[in-house]
């Protein structure tokens, strides 16, 4: 299929060629009729030539019969030319008759021809058609001195001539046809050859624009504005194809940056149209698009943010061109702070707006916890500080005077010293297990041997309180931990079971294994936890009675779970209102290298 560059440059040259060869044609016809007319033009010479030879014999004299041979010769040798003489009556009287392969007219049609010259005295030559033949005439009346006078008709045929000149006309015409068309055929290889590789090129350039950048053309090494062209357009394919994959590697980078942030975002265009979001928008929104799955219509900015609130201030910084924030809680639990600010292109346009965000959940409960902990620490201070001013202040005013009364206030003072002096002790401890600063010694280490001294050392003081203690161990519990720190958080456990225990209680502390684990349990019959306290009870100054009236500073537990941890153990607590609580630990069991390579 040829391009319309190359059907335009074939009509042109086409049309071009056209006109000249016509030019030729009719050149060639002109210059053929002139031949042949100058043909005709030396034929007509010859037959007046012998006119006015004849004229003037007869003008020297009268013609007598002895002059008759000399006009004879001199007929013969015009030319070919062939003579009918008439006399008076239009009757031939001689004729010398030049066949040239075209029969002469008939002799009647000379007699009329003979009827003009008598009456006229004599015709210039011309081109005449006699009975039915063209021929070339001329006529003239001779007069003579002792007979009367005749009429001289010259005449020659022309007929062979046209027929010559017809068949070169037509050899003429089928040369330039024949040329007309080898012409054209050249003319379409060459302009094939010229206009080909541009039709490439300009294909190529369309593949271009369709996105294949890989394309390129095969002229590079053709000379002149071709050559050129091509290697131009291939530079040009390769920089674009190389600036395109760099985009899309840019594209993919940021796509990935986008869809890997934890913060959600979304992007409009300068129409207001959602054009880009990240799964973490999706996430954020996922509980309220199922809550108001009902409500959204076909509107895509709803189907992924359902809220018009949102889309709203998305549309009133589109339009003013400044950045806005606001806080937006989902629900009572989750807040987000989300930052909208308008997006500029390099030529300082604006294009859109992005919006940012970042859900502040987990830095707002952080910052609960942080509040809680300063309110917990100051009321635990508080409350030995308190007492210690409302005993000392007695004494320094001299109201108490009795040395069995000041003994007294000064046993309370030495025991909320000791208590302030138990929870900065706590604190600090804490502090320097979620900081790393507490090293562990690790080995291999029998737990039930460890739960056996701990439950031996408080065996009196919680019979003695008619407390019922079971003790359950069981052999080849071992695993590698640090001695202190295990013994450290049964101690834990089982001060709060004493603690929640009332005196007709029991409590049980156990060993077993499970699995590849070694585990450990301290359960009561105390009090117990509610549910919903129970996913608290690892935090710092949790304390069940909100009115932290309870003994302890709400510090254990908290430190046995950053102990355990550092040793890669897990704790978990099961309880059940009135019932009572289960504390259970749980280490990997140690595997002697010997048998582990058995294994």
């Amino acid at each position: 299929m040829h391009s319309v560059l190359f059907r335009r440059l074939l009509v042109s040259w086409t049309v071009i060629l056209a006109v000249l060869l016509v030019l030729v044609v009719v050149s060639l016809i002109i210059v053929v009729n002139s031949i042949f007319l100058s043909h005709e033009a030396r034929y007509l010479n010859s037959c007046i030539d012998v006119v006015n030879d004849v004229r003037l014999l007869g003008e020297e004299g009268a013609v007598d019969s002895a002059d008759l041979p000399a006009i004879q010769d001199k007929l013969i040798a015009a030319q070919k030319c062939s003579v009918y003489i008439f006399d008076e009556e239009l009757e031939l009287t001689e004729s010398f008759v030049h066949y040239n392969r075209v029969e002469p007219p008939p002799v009647a049609a000379f007699a009329e021809y003979a009827e003009k010259v008598y009456a006229s005295g004599d015709l210039e030559a011309e081109k005449d058609r006699l009975g039915g033949v063209t021929v070339i005439v001329a006529g003239t009346v001779v007069k003579y001195s002792s007979k009367p006078s005749e009429c001289i008709v010259c005449f020659r045929s022309v007929e062979n001539v046209q027929r010559k000149q017809a068949v070169l006309l037509l050899c003429v015409i089928s040369a330039i046809t024949v040329a007309l068309l080898l012409g054209v055929f050249v003319l379409i290889r060459h302009i094939s050859y010229y206009v080909t590789p541009f039709t490439e090129i300009a294909q190529a350039a369309i593949d271009m624009s369709y996105g294949n950048l890989n394309t390129r053309v095969k002229h590079e090494n053709e000379q002149g504005e071709l050559g050129l062209l091509s290697r131009s357009f291939n530079r040009l394919s390769a920089s674009l194809s190389q600036n395109f994959i760099q985009l899309e590697q840019e594209r993919s980078r940021l796509v990935q940056i986008v869809n890997s942030s934890s913060h959600g975002i979304a992007v409009t265009d300068e129409s207001g149209e959602l054009i880009q979001y990240n799964p973490a928008l999706l996430e954020l929104f996922s509980q309220m698009r199922l809550k108001a799955k009902h409500d959204i219509t076909d509107d895509r900015r709803l189907m992924v943010i359902p809220d018009k609130a949102i889309w709203e201030k998305f549309d009133s910084v589109n339009a003013s061109g400044t950045s806005e924030r606001m806080v937006y809680p989902i629900d009572a639990e989750h807040v987000l702070w989300i930052n909208f600010s308008p997006v500029i292109s390099a030529e300082g346009e604006q294009v859109g707006v992005v919006g940012n965000f970042q859900d502040m959940t987990e830095l707002e409960r952080l910052e609960r916890t942080r509040r809680e902990y300063v309110a917990n620490v100051s009321h635990e201070l508080r409350r030995p500080l308190t007492a210690l001013q409302g005993l000392l202040e007695p004494i320094r005013d001299g109201l108490v005077t009795e040395e069995e009364d000041k003994q007294r206030y000064y046993d309370i003072m030495l025991h909320e010293i000791e208590r302030l002096s138990r929870l900065i002790s706590d604190m600090m401890q804490l502090s320097r297990l979620q900081s790393d600063k507490i090293k562990m010694q690790m080995e291999p280490l029998d737990i039930s041997e460890i739960v056996m001294d701990v439950a031996e050392s408080y065996r009196s003081d919680i019979e003695g309180r008619g407390t019922t203690l079971s003790v359950d161990t069981a052999e080849n519990m071992v695993a590698v931990v640090d001695a202190d720190r295990v013994e450290q958080v049964i101690i834990i456990l089982v001060d709060n079971a004493i603690k929640f225990t009332p005196d007709d209680g029991s409590i049980s502390i156990r060993t077993y294994r499970s699995g590849d684990r070694v585990c450990m349990e301290v359960s009561d019959t105390g009090c117990g936890i509610s549910e919903e306290d129970l996913p608290h009870v690892f935090e710092r100054f949790y304390k069940a009675d909100k009115s932290h009236a309870s003994e302890g500073t709400g510090l254990g537990l908290s430190i046995a779970n950053n102990i355990i941890e550092k040793m890669h153990g897990s704790i978990t607590c099961e309880s059940e209102l009135g019932k009572g609580t289960a504390m259970r630990v749980s280490f990997d069991a140690y595997v002697p290298e010997e048998e582990g390579e058995a294994q």
